[in-house]
């Protein structure tokens, strides 16, 4: 029987104080159906500072997830930066491979050289496949020897049904994530106050070297969109479909929402962006909404 309205703020609450860590494992979600209609094929609905599952389906399916393998990418970059190993001010060598990468780019130029902070925020914004490239041969030399990294700091997360094959999220045969998954390198990510200076800007550009300007735009519309969102991640491809990590927050309350998997009408660019967009808002507002009062009076 699925829970009432009423009974899911006492219900998230006592998950709060009862959780240890972000995601124990395969924690029972706190409604046994979604609230609201969904048809995507994965999803989940969670509370970003433990983990507590809110409700969830087929979240522990494997896919392709297409730029949402960037979160990782950055995790790591923001690891660096915490520990002190590397520095925004850094500046990195773009090599002709990573400014050729395919894909959503920010239009680098092969041998000239860029502030870590340039490289992280249009990565992050505009999801550019060339910075990222350039971030992990900076971190690791190459990109095979990061995606060593990234692998190994999935398994230090529990990630245990992710692979990665490479640093972007570019279509790869054997590169795999799930939901649930995606939440815990999405709670890693909220740990760093940083992330978050970049993923809530709409726009944004970028000054090469040589004077050019690219300008960036955001690939998360709900950034624009949905007042309380503030991030995290967007990817698509013809393999993963529309795949979106999405937080936002409100009263002291973070939530991530995660949609993979979801097919869209390639009409215009607004429309195939608006369309898993009203999904994703969808379920911020309906938690948001119910737990409001909840907040409210503790606050």
């Amino acid at each position: 029987m699925r829970k009432s309205l009423k009974t899911i703020p006492a219900l998230l609450l006592a998950g709060i104080f009862l959780c240890v860590s972000c995601l124990p494992a395969q924690a029972q979600p706190l409604e046994s159906a979604p609230p609201i209609q969904l048809t995507a094929p994965s999803y989940l609905l969670a509370d970003a500072e433990t983990g507590a599952i809110i409700f969830e389906k087929n979240a522990d399916t494997p896919r392709q997830v297409a730029s949402l393998t960037k979160l990782m990418t950055v995790l790591l970059v923001l690891e660096r930066l915490d520990r002190g190993e590397i520095s925004l001010d850094d500046t990195v060598a773009v090599s002709k491979t990573a400014a050729s990468a395919p894909g959503s780019t920010a239009l680098l130029d092969a041998g000239a050289s860029y502030r870590v902070e340039d490289l992280l925020r249009s990565a992050i914004v505009a999801s550019g496949n060339d910075s990222a490239t350039a971030l992990a041969e900076h971190l690791a030399g190459s990109e095979q020897a990061f995606v060593q990294l990234m692998n190994a700091r999935a398994a230090e997360l529990g990630m245990k049904d992710t692979v990665y094959v490479n640093c972007t999220g570019l279509p790869a045969a054997g590169q795999q994530t799930t939901a649930r998954d995606i939440l815990r390198v999405s709670c890693e990510i909220c740990r760093h106050p940083v992330y978050f200076n970049y993923s809530s800007l709409w726009l944004s550009n970028l000054t090469h070297p040589s004077g050019r300007v690219t300008d960036l735009t955001n690939t998360n519309r709900l950034v624009r969109f949905y007042a309380d969102c503030d991030g995290l991640k967007t990817g698509s491809t013809n393999e993963a479909k529309y795949c979106v990590s999405a937080t936002a927050q409100r009263s002291g309350m973070r939530l991530i929402a995660i949609v993979l998997g979801l097919i869209y009408l390639v009409v215009t660019k607004t429309i195939s962006i608006a369309i898993p967009a009203a999904y994703v808002g969808s379920m911020f507002v309906f938690y948001l909404i119910a737990t409001h009062s909840v907040h409210a009076a503790l606050v």
